[in-house]
C-alpha cells in the first residue's frame, strides 16, 4: 500500500473507519470477517469508503481484537482486495488462530518491558531532584524506586519503614491517608489535597503525593499504556525553617501576628500546651486562639490545619 494512503489512514481515515464498530463489541481473541459480520457494502456512501478504501483497491477485511490491559484492546486487522476474498479470509483466519497465543504473550512482553522503562526513565529523573525523601510506589503501596534519603529512612525506621517493599509511615492518620490518597490518584480519582502534616518522634513532615509523568504517551515506542505510579515526598521541616510567608497568611486569612506565631509553633511541631508555654500565654488563650484560626482559614482540626499552612510555605 502507498506510503500515502498509510498516512492518511493514521491521521484521518483511521479514526472513522466504520469497521470500528465492528472490533468494538468483537470477543476477544476470536478472529472475525468483517464481509460475513458489517460488509463493506453497507457503507458505500460514507468518506471512509469512497475517498480511502476504493483507492486502496481493498473492500473487506479479517482481524481479530485483543486485551492489551483491563482498559485498553488492541485491534489486530488485515484489508483484503475482494478478488479472491473467501480464500484470502479463510488464509488470514487460519494465521490469526495460530498466531493468537504469541500475540497475547508478545502483549505481557511488551507491557513488562514499558513498565520496566516507564520505572527507569520516568521515576529516575524526579527522585534525583529530590534531597528530601522521596520513594515512587503503585498502588498498593509498593516501592518500586526510591532516592538515598528515603533508603537511609527504611533503614533506620524513621518515619519511614518498609516491609515486603510496602511502604508505611510512622504516623497513623498520615499512613491512612497515603494509602487512600495513591488508589486515588492512580485510578484517576484526584485528591481534594495532595499533602499533609505528618509528626514523627517529636518532628514534624510535611508528606506530598503526586502522579508520575508517563513516558511520552505518544511514542511508537510503546503501543501499551504503562502502570501508574506516584511520587510521594516526605520533607521534615522542623529542622528546616519552612514557615508560611506571614505577610501571605495576614492578607489570605485575616490573621492577627499573635495567631501567626500560634500557627508557626504548631508547624514548629509543638502541642497546643507547649505553644502556650513557648509563647508565655495561658492554655486558655492558645485554645481560644486556635479557635479563631480555624474559624478564619475555615479548617477543623490542627492536622487540617498544618496542611494548609504548608501550601504557603
Amino acid at each position: 500500500m502507498p506510503g500515502e494512503l498509510v498516512n492518511q489512514f493514521t491521521e484521518h481515515f483511521g479514526q472513522i473507519n466504520p469497521w470500528n464498530v465492528v472490533w468494538t463489541v468483537a470477543n476477544v481473541g476470536i478472529p472475525i470477517c468483517s464481509s460475513e459480520i458489517y460488509p463493506s457494502s453497507r457503507f458505500e456512501h460514507t468518506e471512509f469508503y469512497n475517498d480511502w478504501l476504493v483507492k486502496t483497491g481493498t473492500l473487506e477485511s479479517v482481524g481479530m481484537r485483543l486485551a492489551a490491559s483491563d482498559f485498553e484492546m488492541i485491534n489486530v486487522c488485515v484489508i483484503l482486495p475482494r478478488t479472491g476474498l473467501k480464500k484470502s479470509e479463510n488464509l488470514m483466519m487460519q494465521i490469526y488462530s495460530n498466531i493468537s497465543g504469541p500475540l497475547v504473550r508478545a502483549i505481557e512482553m511488551n507491557r513488562l518491558l514499558s513498565d520496566h522503562i516507564g520505572k527507569s526513565v520516568a521515576a529516575a529523573a524526579l527522585l534525583a531532584r529530590n534531597h528530601d525523601a522521596a520513594f515512587v510506589v503503585d498502588q498498593g503501596l509498593k516501592i518500586v524506586d526510591a532516592n538515598e534519603a528515603a533508603l537511609a529512612s527504611f533503614r533506620h525506621n524513621g518515619i519511614l519503614s518498609a516491609k515486603f517493599d510496602m511502604v508505611r509511615l510512622g504516623d497513623e492518620n498520615a499512613d491512612k491517608w497515603l494509602k487512600a490518597a495513591v488508589r486515588s490518584l492512580l485510578l484517576g480519582r484526584g485528591l481534594a489535597q495532595n499533602k499533609i502534616a505528618a509528626r514523627h518522634k517529636g518532628k514534624l513532615f510535611q508528606i506530598s503525593v503526586s502522579l508520575v509523568p508517563e513516558r511520552d504517551a505518544g511514542s511508537s515506542s510503546y503501543f501499551i499504556r504503562r502502570k501508574l505510579l506516584a511520587l510521594v515526598i516526605v520533607r521534615e521541616l522542623s529542622s528546616r525553617g519552612s514557615f508560611p510567608d506571614q505577610n501571605i497568611l495576614a492578607q489570605s486569612f485575616r490573621l492577627s501576628p499573635a495567631e501567626i506565631r500560634l500557627c508557626c509553633a504548631l508547624i514548629e511541631g509543638y502541642t497546643l500546651h507547649e505553644a502556650a508555654e513557648r509563647l508565655s500565654i495561658t492554655r486558655e488563650t492558645v485554645r481560644h486562639r486556635i479557635k479563631q484560626i480555624f474559624q478564619k482559614t475555615g479548617t477543623n482540626r490542627q492536622s487540617e490545619l498544618i496542611a494548609l499552612l504548608l501550601r504557603f510555605s
